[in-house]
């Protein structure tokens, strides 16, 4: 695992100091890789990178090159097929100098071209200079998994693995994009490919951007989701038994994989289904393997914890487990300065707290740590699918229901700040589907913050004034263009592949995890997985009010049942308890003071306290919305 960073002088030579520069860029990405640092400078290219060995521990240091060195690759990830690439590529003739899956990169560039990353199974982000032809290549894995930024600025393209390395540089110009901050205030993220900042771009996932020296630039999409869902539609699969025999050895082949390692691994495991999958595999090939689960402190609400299932599981695999206690920390201020500035733009996942903890502890015993994530996208295991397919079919009742009578009881319930309560599901329902008609849009307010329609009474007049005109959830709609043809089940699923995926969930692991140099590894995230997973019919994934059915049928037998009969829960700390007490509300009142959070415009005069006072009494609960704000006041400071 790594952070890369460079630059690509546009229309002429690297001006002088560009190395330099470039240097600084890499600097701040050490957290992403402690142990080396590598540079190529060739004309006017200019590419960096910080490692965190993994593989080939020895030879492995980047940039890696081709035999007569006219290609070159920094790359942060891990190719799980390396070794079966390295194989087909070494009869065809290609000589490798090391034992690094990184090798794979320049010599199957060679081969096929740009769409060479379609080739892949893994997680990767890279950047290729091609000495011939003059251009560099900037790709992404098909889901998303690494990240990689990018923008011209002037006269050179800047690239890097976090916001951060570009802003080192002295070409960056940070001008905030109030659209952007619009999308973060209503989802909690900023889709793809916007980023906070005007002219400063996500790399799309299964993409390459080709960028020659005269700055014409070309998107290469090597790996199209809504294609790979019409796929899957085409080609449903009948035979349930068949179906288990399939995907039972297809996760059994990914796991495997995934486990190649030349450092210590391990497996997060929670009450779910998915780490509960990534733990029963990975013990199958690999006895004793270590697993990590948090635990809240004892007094906060039961229905944060988790720790009770994680080690029935364990102990029925034989793993060794270890559970790591949070609580609500003395030092508050500096815990979610931390964990919050991780993400350089405004990002609010509440369970970037208990992630950053679980990574902090299990980095003292490992580096590589198999995750779960990707399970909920591909077999069907949100809730909110269920709302959206509702939705269809409460739009039919009378509008005086929908619009009055209904929105109006919700709000007569009394407010519960347990996890995900059934107040707090009934509430955001009526409330986003009074307003919004739309089941693709409703779909991406479920787990948002600050409804559509309460804008204006929240957002400062100024900024309202410059977002109002906005369609509802525009930004993220547009990732699903091509998509018309599917079905409203295709789409849903879609949506959480393309948009919240990517951008929400694994922008999260990546950072929490790399703030402590620990590797994760999604093992349900490869793309012959993904395929095989379009094409299992919907039925056998949401069955009535039951999310995941097929992957609780595969694992019957093989966790305890108690685990499979589980409803979901989600990895959230108890962040709607802790925003409810005095320190933690004093806390949110200060950092909302400064001048930078003030400077940023975002927010009506009272709006903050109005939400503390009402979330305080249980008047409402604004968990999401006051996590949000810190965030923004944590991107302001």
């Amino acid at each position: 695992m790594c952070g890369i960073a460079g630059s690509l002088a546009l229309r002429g030579p690297a001006p002088p100091g560009e190395e330099e520069a470039v240097r600084r860029m890499v600097e701040t990405l050490v957290h992403r890789g402690p142990d080396e640092d590598g540079f190529l400078s060739e004309g006017p290219a200019r590419l960096g990178m910080r490692r965190l060995k993994i593989i080939d521990l020895s030879t492995g240091r980047q940039p890696i090159y081709n035999e007569d060195r006219t290609v070159g690759v920094v790359y942060n990830g891990e190719i799980y097929n390396y070794l079966e690439l390295r194989s087909e590529l070494e009869a065809k003739g290609h000589r490798f100098s090391t034992r690094s899956d990184t090798e794979v990169l320049v010599h199957l560039y060679e081969e096929e071209g740009p769409l060479f990353p379609q080739r892949l199974r893994g997680m990767f982000a890279f950047a290729l200079w091609d000495a011939k032809r003059g251009r560099i290549l900037l790709g992404r894995d098909h889901f998303g998994v690494k990240p990689l930024y990018w923008g011209v600025f002037g006269d050179r393209l800047l690239f890097g693995s976090e916001i951060r390395a570009l802003k080192a540089h002295p070409a960056f110009r940070a001008e905030t994009d109030p659209g952007a901050l619009d999308d973060f205030m209503t989802l909690l993220f900023i889709p793809a490919p916007r980023t906070v900042y005007r002219g400063l771009s996500k790399l799309e996932p299964g993409t390459v951007l080709s960028v020659e020296s005269d700055g014409s630039r070309t998107h290469h999409v090597f790996w199209d989701p809504a294609a790979a869902v019409a796929r899957g539609a085409a080609r449903r699969l009948t035979d349930l038994r068949e179906t288990l025999e399939l995907l039972d050895a297809k996760v059994s082949e990914c796991v495997k994989m995934m486990l190649r390692s030349d450092v210590p691994l391990g497996v997060f495991l929670s009450s779910g289904l998915d780490s509960s999958a990534a733990a029963y595999y990975a013990s199958r090939h690999q006895k004793g393997i270590k697993t990590f689960t948090i635990r809240y402190k004892a007094g906060l609400a039961d229905s944060y914890n988790e720790d009770r299932e994680a080690a029935k599981t364990a102990s029925f695999l034989g793993t060794d487990h270890t559970e790591i206690e949070m609580e609500l920390p003395q030092d508050l201020t500096g815990l979610v300065w931390e964990v919050l500035s991780r993400f350089d733009e405004p990002f609010a996942d509440l369970s970037a707290l208990p992630t950053y903890m679980l990574c902090k502890e299990a980095r003292k015993h490992i580096t590589v740590a198999l995750t779960g994530d990707g399970g909920d996208e591909l077999f069907g295991g949100y809730p909110t699918s269920i709302a959206t397919e509702v939705l269809t079919y409460y739009r039919l009742l009378p509008k005086m229901l929908r619009k009055r009578v209904f929105p109006a009881l919700a709000s007569a319930l009394p407010t519960s700040l347990a996890r995900v309560s059934l107040d707090y599901k009934l509430k955001r329902f009526l409330q986003t589907a009074q307003y919004v008609d739309e089941p693709m849009a409703a779909h991406f307010s479920w787990r948002g913050a600050f409804y559509w329609q309460e804008r204006e009474s929240c957002y400062a007049p100024s900024f309202y004034g410059a977002v109002k005109d906005r369609a509802p959830y525009a930004s993220s709609l547009a990732l699903l263009k091509g998509s018309e043809a599917l079905t409203l089940k295709d789409q849903i699923q879609l949506a959480d592949l393309r948009v919240h995926l990517p951008d929400l969930y694994l922008v999260k692991a990546d950072r929490m995890s790399m703030a402590h140099s620990l590797e994760l590894r999604p093992v349900l995230l490869d793309p012959e997985l993904a395929e095989l997973a379009f094409s299992i019919p919907h039925s056998w994934k949401i069955r009535g009010f039951q999310t995941k059915w097929i992957l609780r049928r595969l694992l019957r037998g093989k966790v305890p049942d108690e685990v499979i009969d589980l409803p979901k829960k989600g990895f959230t700390p108890p962040l709607s308890f802790w925003l409810a007490e005095g320190r933690f509300q004093d806390f949110v009142r200060e950092v909302t003071r400064s001048s930078g959070f003030r400077g940023l415009g975002a927010l009506r005069e009272g709006t903050v306290e109005r939400l503390l006072t009402e979330h305080k009494e249980r008047r409402a609960d604004h968990t999401r919305r006051l996590w949000a704000i810190l965030s923004l006041a944590a991107f302001s400071k």
